[in-house]
């Protein structure tokens, strides 16, 4: 859903203990989505074979059909005879939102191992799933020593100081918006940036102000690719971090991998859901070359 405003103009900051709102919006649409397939699918129009691991539900034929043209490899996936997760989001013009999450099936994806299919030397993005089972997948990775990107996201507050603490120092890539690493700054109790190895990488994205690369005692900043016409900003964070983790995978530079998940959130918010949007790779490219040079 899109709010033809902003949501400081409906919401009382001092009348925040008795709330009592009601939202008029301008656009109400149903896409597929998830952070998991939202990655998947980006990374596979990317040139990449990503796997997506997680748990549909009986209504998700049509999604599996979508993410197999994508590239997206599903050997990962488990059907539930239940219906499967669903979010609702209303996202106002200065790209503030607001979600409510039926899980589904998602409950039972703590029982799913990632032991037998992630391989010591793989690259796993470790993205918002459930709690449970995002910390318990975050164990396993640890214990398998595979390469990791961190994004706990939306689950800082349901993770104890100890799981923050075990991503933080184990992690290869650390990502989140601003607000995010500074809430799990807050958590445990110290400053990122400064207690990263030489090998680690911490991303800050900004939104409309770009992101910050940290590594190597360096910061890269990056400024936003520019956008033809903003229609939906939901996404555009999975967008980005399809783009870095290609020019990662690919062996670029920091400020080159910035740039494109730079690029590939610009297309994201072009596109009103977070899966519509299409490009070729000779498309991406020149794209990338006009923004950047």
């Amino acid at each position: 859903m899109s709010l033809p405003g902003v949501f400081s103009d409906w919401i009382m900051p001092e009348k925040i203990h008795q709330l009592n709102v009601s939202f008029t919006v301008k656009t109400l649409r149903r896409e597929f989505g998830g952070t998991g397939g939202n990655c998947a699918y980006t990374l596979g129009l990317l040139g990449q074979k990503p796997v997506l691991v997680s748990i549909l539900g009986r209504d998700a034929v049509a999604y599996q059909k979508h993410l197999l043209k994508a590239g997206v490899n599903l050997s990962g996936l488990r059907m539930d005879r239940g219906l499967s997760a669903s979010g609702q989001v209303m996202t106002d013009k200065q790209d503030n939102q607001l979600w409510s999450y039926y899980p589904g099936p998602l409950r039972k994806l703590s029982a799913y191992s990632l032991e037998p299919i992630v391989k010591p030397h793989d690259l796993v993005a470790l993205l918002p799933s459930e709690p449970k089972a995002f910390a318990k997948h975050l164990r396993e990775v640890v214990k398998r020593k595979a390469r990791f990107m961190f994004d706990p996201a939306f689950f800082i507050p349901n993770l104890t100081q100890a799981e923050l603490r075990l991503g933080l120092t184990y992690a290869e890539m650390i990502i989140g918006n601003d607000y995010e690493i500074a809430l799990m700054e807050n958590k445990v109790k110290r400053i990122i940036r400064h207690q990263l190895t030489k090998k680690q990488v911490l991303i800050r994205t900004l939104g409309e102000r770009g992101s910050e690369v940290y590594t190597g005692g360096m910061v890269h900043q990056i400024p936003a690719a520019k956008v033809k016409r903003v229609v939906d900003p939901t996404g555009a964070g999975d967008g980005y971090r399809s783009g870095f983790l290609t020019g990662y995978i690919e062996g670029k530079s920091m400020l080159d991998c910035g740039r494109m998940g730079a690029v590939a959130a610009a297309y994201t918010v072009e596109k009103y859901g977070t899966q519509t949007h299409h490009f070729t790779l000779q498309q991406f490219q020149e794209r990338l070359r006009q923004a950047y040079g």
